[in-house]
């Protein structure tokens, strides 16, 4: 039988020494910062800590020419798209990012400098954001001067979705009205400002509905920002949701036809709340939690 662990240490990259090394190409120092874990019944416990480098660590600035710093995130490939549609050339998109891939949060002075400039520009773009206390980047917004049009023309119906890639998403309403934003985590907060700032875009008009998925923060913000706006859940996501929620009952052919039923056949309220109860009642599920919160 394997010893379980009970200890482990996180050393720096530049610990120890190369043995062959020569003098003039050091790549290690023999920096003694670490960390070191004791385990407990499975608890992870910090019983030593070292800070100290003893060499020269990289500054901000010079983070993006790290291997960590050349990727380039889906979220970020987003933004340079949206940024090109609106007329801004790829060189500036890319050093726009450049230091945003680099510092991950930077400080919100550039960011401000950069989107007056592009206001000055292109006046009808709107861009926005939202610093944390340490006056960095927290939130980001944009939305270009077609989506804007777009919507106030034809935006009955917004769709929000943020299952594409945790905190960074995407929001879309009819017509291809695109929206790119960012956010630092999913709180209310954060999507109450959201949804704030979106109404501001377009001139405070409110969509007549809005469907998004089952996040709780999600709709603590809609029911503040959004009190006009018919709130309903998206169908794909109560659907992959439910196939979570009720995998043994989804192995059960009748109950996954009953099921889809509901939501593909139905096109009343009142079949719609009829087929809904005979499934609850012919599988014996009436005290599922998530269908009674569904």
């Amino acid at each position: 039988m394997t010893e379980p662990i009970r200890q482990h240490e996180f050393l720096c990259l530049k610990s120890g020494y190369h043995k062959y090394e020569d003098i003039g190409k050091k790549t290690r120092t023999g920096c003694q910062a670490k960390i070191r874990f004791t385990i407990e019944k499975g608890l992870w416990i910090v019983s030593y800590f070292n800070d100290y480098h003893n060499y020269h660590l990289t500054t901000s600035k010079e983070r993006i020419n790290l291997r960590s710093g050349r990727k380039i995130l889906e979220g970020h490939v987003d933004v340079i798209h949206s940024m090109v549609a609106a007329g801004i050339k790829q060189t500036s998109s890319y050093s726009f990012l450049k230091k945003e891939i680099g510092k991950k949060m930077i400080e919100a002075g550039e960011h401000y400098h950069f989107f007056s400039n592009i206001r000055k520009l292109r006046p009808y773009v709107f861009p926005s954001m939202h610093v944390d206390q340490n006056n960095r980047l927290a939130n980001f917004f944009w939305i270009d001067e077609r989506s804007k049009l777009d919507y106030n023309c034809f935006g009955d119906v917004l769709v929000f979705d943020t299952h594409i890639e945790p905190i960074k998403s995407t929001i879309t309403g009819i017509l291809f009205c695109s929206v790119v934003f960012s956010l630092s985590d999913e709180t209310t907060e954060s999507f109450t400002w959201l949804f704030e700032t979106f109404l501001e875009a377009p001139g405070h008009r409110q969509p007549k509905s809005t469907f998004t998925n089952q996040d709780q923060a999600m709709m603590k913000a809609i029911e503040v920002v959004l009190p006009k706006s018919s709130h309903r859940l998206c169908t794909w996501h109560i659907s992959n949701n439910a196939k979570q929620h009720l995998a043994s009952s989804f192995a059960n052919a009748e109950f996954k036809a009953q099921f889809n039923k509901c939501f593909c056949v139905c096109e009343s309220e009142k079949k719609i709340e009829s087929s809904w109860d005979t499934m609850i009642e012919n599988f014996e599920i009436q005290d599922h939690t998530w269908l009674k919160r569904l």
